[in-house]
């Protein structure tokens, strides 16, 4: 269907589709070239760029409905257990994602959904996001998994750390990232920037 575009010049109404989620405004090939909005709301937005021959795109999901929330940089891997949303993960050698422990201490980021083993898990593995309380978390400390609790965050020390009696093996320094707010017991779920690094 093709407009008459002098109507265009003076909207003073909503513009809907028919249908959800199915038609373009613009296309690959037919872009506009700039958009002036006073608010903005998408489950992604999408950013392409084409250099050196190759094709490369970023995803970045926003005012996502529940449980998928986060604001940040997400991949999808495929779970090699029961996996909930909100669990810290590790990518183990297989290529799959399993709850971060000492078992799997390659804590990748913190999933954004739930999966089965055998299933697609998406992985929020940059930006801000919920994570699960081990222990009573301070705004501002570094995270690691949990030796306790597959999936859930303690504060990081060092190479090693003490949960009540538990003292764990000294043999991981992986973080997860840091705590934007603090948690007064565990359990509970509290906002993490996410910043894997060894």
């Amino acid at each position: 269907m093709v407009l008459d575009p002098s109507f265009l010049n003076s909207i003073n109404t909503d513009l809907l589709p028919v249908s959800d989620a199915v038609y373009n405004i613009g296309a690959s090939d037919k872009r506009w070239r700039t958009i002036y909005a006073y608010e903005t709301r998408t489950w992604t937005l999408r950013f392409t760029e084409a250099y050196g021959g190759m094709l490369h795109e970023a995803h970045i999901s926003i005012d996502r409905p529940p449980p998928a929330i986060g604001v940040g940089v997400f991949k999808t891997f495929v779970a090699g257990e029961s996996i909930t949303f909100w669990e810290a993960v590790s990518l183990h050698s297989d290529g799959k994602v399993y709850r971060a422990s000492p078992t799997y201490p390659n804590v990748i980021g913190i999933a954004v959904t739930s999966a089965s083993a055998g299933h697609t898990l998406r992985v929020l593995v940059l930006g801000a996001t919920l994570g699960i309380a081990d222990e009573a978390i301070h705004p501002g400390s570094l995270l690691t998994y949990s030796p306790r609790t597959p999936g859930r965050l303690v504060k990081y020390y060092g190479h090693s750390h003490v949960i009540a009696d538990y003292t764990a093996a000294p043999s991981y320094s992986e973080t997860l990232g840091i705590a934007l707010e603090g948690v007064t017991e565990a359990g509970k779920m509290f906002l993490v920037l996410v910043l894997p690094s060894k």
